[in-house]
């Protein structure tokens, strides 16, 4: 399978079996010091921090690697340890292998070398939930970052924007602006070979939502890209469908839902759409630290509720016009497959949740109005409408 290149801006991506092979050069290209930034559990149950760090190491690097809890992974104070060894050890090119959260961690430190207020605990703590760069740069600016994800689905090693936390049990809040960016991506399906099946079913929720809440809230598309935005739900419900009966994913398969995450992270949509942001990205954002689920876990338990509460003229969720256009250009069945796939995750995650009681849904809605407030649909929902949401999704 080749490696094809392509850009995102001014950033590099590579995607394709072992990608890892052009990683020496990267790195090479741009400095002889590198901070492999990981977590302690892919340190241990899995090769792949021993392999990356021999091919840099053969590729005549100096490595040090820095690994990073799973609970600390996503939050303020991982990004200012990895700033600080970044400065202290003057390395200008940094490797983030992990999943989403040590990717983010990464962005955060990087972003923070130019504009340094970002590490400031006092800004995470205010209360709105999104965070502007004040002084966006293009990606392609030392210090380096190169991201290699090993898990699909989150995206983050294409998107100009990163999810952080003050504490491993607080709300997330956004980060956006172009720097965040990483240099460079290489994306390699494979080391999603060894995931389990709920672990597909989650990640291709996340892809799915990624790019079908968007659809169902933007007021400005055009016809071509509802046809092309619609063929990747369709095929991602598809694919959710293989998986759902318990049939691993080909190489092939495996890689085209790396395509598929990159492409509903980046494609001519991201600039068209708007808003492109759904009530729902704000409320499960909030609850992945309240809850202890995924947000795949989470956009599986609410999106058939969701999914009825537009068709029924719930406007702040969504519009019906817009599910309306999808149902025109994708095939009959593709809803009733995104749901089937949806309860694939659903029931593997109710056996590890518990009822919440009305309290917690009423301090949750609250907390949810705090941070977004700002976004019309969170606002005219009110924390007593997210609250009664949150109930008749079932938490």
């Amino acid at each position: 399978m080749k490696n094809p290149t392509a850009r995102v801006g001014e950033q590099v991506v590579i995607l394709g079996t072992r990608p890892r092979s052009r990683l020496g050069r990267l790195c090479h290209e741009r400095s002889d010091h590198v901070l492999l930034v990981t977590d302690t559990r892919l340190e241990t149950a899995t090769p792949h921090v021993r392999e990356t760090v021999e091919h840099l190491t053969n590729a005549h690097l100096d490595t040090h690697v820095l690994a990073l809890s799973p609970e600390e992974s996503g939050t303020l104070e991982a990004a200012r340890e990895v700033h600080a060894r970044m400065r202290g050890s003057g390395n200008r090119v940094c490797v983030a292998l992990g999943g989403g959260s040590v990717i983010d961690t990464a962005k955060l430190a990087r972003a923070a070398a130019h504009e340094p207020w970002l590490l400031d605990r006092a800004v995470w703590r205010r209360s709105s939930g999104l965070i502007h760069l004040r002084r966006p740069r293009t990606c392609d600016v030392p210090p380096h970052l190169i991201a290699v994800p090993t898990r699909p689905g989150t995206a983050a090693e294409v998107a100009a924007r990163a999810t952080i936390t003050t504490g491993p049990t607080e709300a997330r809040r956004l980060l956006t602006g172009e720097t965040l960016r990483p240099t460079a991506a290489l994306i390699d399906p494979d080391y999603g070979s060894t995931l389990s099946r709920s672990a597909w079913v989650d990640s291709l929720n996340e892809v799915l939502f990624r790019v079908l809440g968007p659809f169902l809230v933007t007021h400005r598309s055009s016809e071509e890209i509802d046809r092309v935005t619609a063929g990747w739900i369709e095929e991602l419900a598809g694919l959710g469908t293989r998986t759902r009966e318990s049939t691993p994913l080909s190489a092939e398969q495996r890689l085209r839902v790396s395509e598929l995450s990159v492409s509903t992270a980046t494609g001519a949509h991201v600039r068209l759409w708007e808003p492109a942001m759904p009530v729902w990205w704000c409320v499960q954002n909030t609850l992945v630290t309240r809850t202890g689920l995924t947000k795949g876990q989470l956009t599986a338990r609410a999106l058939p509720t969701l999914l009825e509460l537009i068709a029924e003229g719930q406007d702040a969720l969504g519009s019906a016009d817009r599910l309306d256009a999808l149902r025109r250009h994708t095939r009959v069945g593709t809803l009733e497959r995104i749901g089937d796939l949806c309860n694939v995750v659903r029931e593997s995650a109710e056996q590890h949740d518990r009822q919440r009681t009305e309290e917690e849904l009423t301090e949750w809605g609250r907390e949810v109005r705090e941070l977004w407030g700002r976004h019309p649909g969170v606002a005219s929902l009110g924390a007593k409408g997210i609250g009664a949401l949150l109930h008749r999704i079932g938490f």
